[in-house]
């Protein structure tokens, strides 16, 4: 899976809006998401620069920062693409620029469904131990236990305020399975949690 560079090179810029400086190359494209010229991008090489890009490359450019599709970088197997810089192996590369863009949308997506999940688990939390939530009963049970139960509670019939049951609780080792479901009226599951 593509990853993003872990030392981002850096390139000098000679635009309007930032002086002839030496910029990281993340740090630029984060400030500028539309380019416009004149621009030129340089890339330090051997104690002299190297023009990498200039204001015929802007539609290439701003398609790699819209993510409408890669572009080769100047270094072997680095891609522009979003305001990042993207190291890809050698099979990688063998890519369409299509399937590309595919990859490295869904290595984006990952990491932005990681961070979610991250602040969902920490957020109010700080130190605080998270304990284990209990899995969820699939969905495919539910409907076969309904199907089978015939959405009646199985002690008294009633089709009113019904849950699913765990015949033998996830606390003593009972399962999500169908064999372990069944659908109780809210009353009928209370009064058999108090008998457990």
């Amino acid at each position: 899976m593509p990853e993003r560079t872990k030392q981002l090179s850096s390139f000098l810029v000679e635009s309007p809006s930032h002086s002839e400086e030496l910029i990281p190359c993340d740090t630029f494209f984060a400030k500028n998401p539309k380019l416009s010229p004149p621009f030129t991008i340089w890339a330090p090489r051997f104690n002299e620069l190297h023009e990498l890009y200039t204001d015929n490359a802007i539609a290439d450019i701003q398609a790699a920062l819209d993510m409408e599709r890669p572009l080769r970088w100047h270094l072997s197997g680095v891609y522009l693409f979003g305001n990042q810089l993207w190291v890809l192996s050698n099979s990688e590369m063998k890519y369409t620029n299509g399937e590309l863009r595919l990859l490295l949308l869904e290595a984006i997506d990952r990491e932005r469904r990681k961070f979610e999940r991250l602040r969902q688990k920490f957020s109010g939390m700080a130190g605080a131990k998270v304990g284990s939530k209990r899995e969820q009963i699939p969905e495919v049970v539910k409907i076969f236990v309904w199907r089978r139960d015939e959405g009646r509670c199985v002690k008294c019939g009633s089709q009113e305020k019904l849950e699913f049951d765990h015949i033998i609780p996830v606390s003593k080792g009972g399962s999500n399975t169908e064999r372990n479901i069944q659908l109780l009226c809210e009353s009928c599951n209370r009064e058999k949690s108090d008998k457990i």
